[in-house]
């Protein structure tokens, strides 16, 4: 019933909008760490990262939806329900990203690469073909499944009326870590803004 042919669509749509978040959630990352280093206060340059990361988000998930039918030829049911589905994907992407890169910093790059190397394999396979052990350590709780998903509803189905609960959970995914992302901005410099202690005696 509605094969999606030989490319897994929701899958490469989902994978681009990862990589795409995760490049603008390090740029805007990396500028804000320089700009706290300048001196400016870190509350305002994490409401900065949310709202230029958020919009950078809906021109870039327009950008993709325009690639797909350009470029590669998908037929989209409906392409307006597909842009915001895939824009409510890469918003939760995002802020997910950008709220583990402002806690722990660059240690979050390498554990968010690995969670998209270990989960798109998995979600371009038949769920009946994964093993007990995989199903309910990994592909349970990744936030690609519920993008995949989601977008395999929307693409291939009944539109957004039959999303359901994926859509509620990247609602949840979204506004969780805009939480943390502005909780960011109010945590301590710690001694690392303060100024060096002077060692030499008089």
């Amino acid at each position: 019933m509605h094969p999606p042919g030989v490319n897994n669509a929701p899958g490469l749509l989902t994978q681009t909008m990862w990589i795409g978040s995760l490049v603008t959630g390090k740029v805007l990352f990396v500028a804000s760490q320089k700009a706290v280093a300048a001196g400016s206060r870190r509350w305002t340059l994490s409401a900065l990262q949310a709202i230029v990361g958020l919009a950078t988000v809906v021109i870039a998930s327009g950008f993709t939806v325009w690639m797909a039918l350009s470029w590669y030829g998908m037929e989209l049911a409906n392409t307006r329900e597909t842009w915001f589905f895939l824009w409510l994907a890469g918003s939760a992407f995002f802020l997910l990203q950008s709220s583990l890169l402002n806690w722990i910093g660059f240690l979050a790059k390498p554990l968010l690469v690995l969670l998209m190397f270990f989960s798109m394999p998995m979600l371009s396979m038949a769920h009946e073909f994964l093993s007990q052990t995989t199903r309910d350590w990994i592909y349970s709780w990744t936030p690609m499944r519920f993008a995949v998903e989601g977008l395999q509803e929307v693409m291939y189905f009944g539109g957004l009326d039959t999303v359901g609960s994926d859509a509620y959970v990247l609602w949840g995914v979204a506004v969780g870590f805009l939480v943390l992302l502005l909780a960011s901005g109010f945590k301590a410099g710690r001694t690392t803004d303060a100024p060096p202690t002077s060692v030499t005696g008089d």
